[in-house]
């Protein structure tokens, strides 16, 4: 029987991932969208627009300097290297750790998958 700090985990552990899945779902839309054949046609036939606010407008060369290659590179190993973290955390827990916590270190990977997904769908449009 299921003590009452191993049921709140649990219930933690699936309200997060609850959580977590409904903000994914903007994410999974906008991949979705992206490989429709209308989509490739708005992006074929786009402008590009420059950025622009009340001290002035961005220039070719300026926007084409910029980068954040270095932040985006960092979240996307971070978000993978947590992945794997807890995969393999869920692994051992499922072949030799306590069975009370199995169901939350399997919720962390659903966790991970969906944060996953989200990185996934910045990359798709930048």
């Amino acid at each position: 029987m299921a003590t009452s700090k191993e049921t709140g985990a649990l219930i933690t552990g699936a309200l997060g991932l609850s959580i977590v899945a409904a903000s994914t779902a903007p994410a999974l839309i906008s991949i979705a969208t992206r490989f429709s054949p209308k989509a490739r046609r708005r992006a074929s036939e786009a402008v590009e627009i420059l950025y622009e606010d009340q001290d002035g407008a961005a220039t070719p060369e300026s926007v084409q300097a910029f980068t954040d290659k270095l932040q985006r590179a960092s979240i996307a190993a971070l978000t993978v290297i947590g992945f794997f973290t807890s995969l393999a955390i869920a692994m051992l827990t499922t072949r030799k750790g306590p069975e009370s916590y199995l169901i939350e270190a399997w919720l962390q990977v659903g966790i991970w998958v969906c944060s996953n997904i989200e990185r996934a769908s910045k990359y798709a449009y930048n």
